[in-house]
């Protein structure tokens, strides 16, 4: 399915498409609850408009195109996210959002940004969420002895420059072994970012920022971009739990 965000097909909708596209994208708030024919009315188009503008846009139809809309606004779109890391499409952040709620996850980094994966473990655990923290010893035991038992769906790392030795010797261990690598990085050109399965990286500014004595933004933006990323995800969570709910209560009234 093409995405949302391709100009390409943008640019391909008749102009009536566009006034379609264009309502829609700028009137996020409560526009999951309108139906066709009032997105039909209020862009002086027809039903038929809207489907086709969907459809053009590579959707199955309307409500996919609202759902990926709203989705992209609220993760996507944000500054912190939108502009401050380069991300290739949409089904990343997906994904991990997938492994946040189901996946067993471990959590490591050295340095600076261990302050960090603290702070997302100590997020992700009051959250009940299936999270482990390793320091540098254990995991330089789980590297040295292999009876150790791991088993992880994934494993996120934060690693500023992604230069550390033992860092990379751990992803391509678990690696191994299956599990996800996720990483949160500003440098392109290291190992660890080149043997990650999905990478986040905080786009610097400056080259001198690349010591990490120098001034940075990378380790509170990661912060904020996690919190933009736990929000996503507890609204669909809280959202579908509610549909799910409401289902429930019309199939209870229906047995009635």
């Amino acid at each position: 399915m093409n995405e949302i965000l391709n100009e390409s097909l943008i640019e391909k909708l008749t102009e009536n498409e566009k006034r379609v596209y264009s309502y829609v994208t700028k009137n996020i708030r409560g526009i999951e609850n309108l139906k066709i024919k009032e997105i039909a009315k209020n862009t002086f188009t027809s039903s038929a408009t809207v489907i086709r503008t969907a459809k053009k846009l590579g959707f199955k139809g309307y409500k996919e195109l609202i759902y990926k809309i709203v989705n992209r606004k609220t993760i996507l779109g944000c500054n912190i996210i939108g502009q401050r890391f380069n991300i290739k499409n949409e089904e990343q952040l997906n994904e991990i959002i997938e492994l946040i709620d189901n996946g067993k996850i471990m959590l490591y980094a050295e340095g600076l940004a261990s302050a960090i994966v603290l702070y997302i473990y100590k997020k992700l655990l009051l959250a009940g969420k299936n999270v482990e923290l390793f320091s540098s010893p254990v995991c330089r035991l789980m590297l040295s002895d292999h009876e150790v038992k791991v088993d992880y769906d994934a494993i996120i790392m934060v690693s500023r420059l992604g230069k550390e030795d033992i860092p990379f010797k751990i992803a391509e261990y678990l690696k191994g072994l299956g599990s996800k690598v996720v990483l949160f990085t500003s440098n392109k050109k290291s190992e660890l970012y080149n043997i990650a399965d999905l990478v986040f990286e905080y786009k610097e500014h400056s080259d001198e920022s690349y010591e990490n004595h120098y001034p940075t933004l990378f380790f509170g933006y990661t912060i904020l971009f996690f919190e933009e990323l736990f929000k996503s995800y507890l609204e669909k969570k809280y959202s579908f739990m509610k549909k799910k709910s409401e289902l429930v209560q019309s199939l209870e009234k229906s047995l009635e």
